[in-house]
């Protein structure tokens, strides 16, 4: 766990934790984790609070609470090329990546490969995002990801977007088979998209 922490790699790590995060950044700024194992935890692989200018890429997680979650961040979140298997919830977590309240330009989502095998897994939503406002300029990007099981969660699904309000997003390229109850759904918002939004 780090704490107003800045310009930092963390890299090559294997970790676990039964009692909690993998990797906890609060209050952070400037710092890729990359090429590391997490998992399995208690909680989440990576979590993120009150942070900018995080990259989080090339990490494999398997048997986590939820892949990322980044709450309360402001810029710059960047989520790409991780190998996420098995999320295990429960409500309200079970996601692949999780943005609360992230808001700026700069965050993206993208290029992930979520596996969720039936019994061995308990997923919601694998891509969330909750009060979560790109700008006009530089909308937060989910971009071909590969989301493969969801199921038989009664109230997940794929990609939701808009959940209790949101702004600025792009949704395009990804791939989902048996998401679980949607595929891709607007939950509530005045969300605005500024580009065609191409799934297949």
């Amino acid at each position: 766990a780090l704490n107003g922490v800045s310009n930092r790699t963390i890299s090559g790590l294997s970790i676990t934790n039964p009692g909690g995060h993998c990797i906890s950044l609060r209050n952070c700024s400037n710092i890729t984790v990359q090429n590391c194992k997490l998992g399995p935890s208690l909680n989440e692989g990576v979590y993120l609070y009150n942070c900018t200018n995080i990259t989080v890429i090339n990490n494999t997680m398997d048997t986590n609470d939820t892949g990322v979650v980044a709450d309360g961040c402001t810029g710059g979140i960047k989520v790409t090329h991780n190998d996420v298997k098995n999320v295990q919830g429960p409500m309200p977590r079970g996601q692949m990546v999780q943005f609360g309240h992230v808001t700026g330009g700069g965050n993206s989502i993208s290029y992930n490969v979520l596996d969720n095998v039936p019994n061995q897994s308990h997923p919601e939503d694998a891509i969330s995002l909750f009060i979560t406002n790109g700008i006009a300029g530089d909308p937060i990007q989910v971009i071909g990801n590969w989301i493969r099981g969801g199921g038989p969660s009664t109230s997940g699904g794929g990609i939701m977007t808009g959940d209790e309000g949101g702004s600025y997003v792009t949704v395009q390229d990804n791939i989902l088979v048996d998401p679980g109850q949607y595929g891709i759904t607007i939950s509530k918002s005045n969300l605005y998209w500024n580009d065609l939004v191409r799934n297949f």
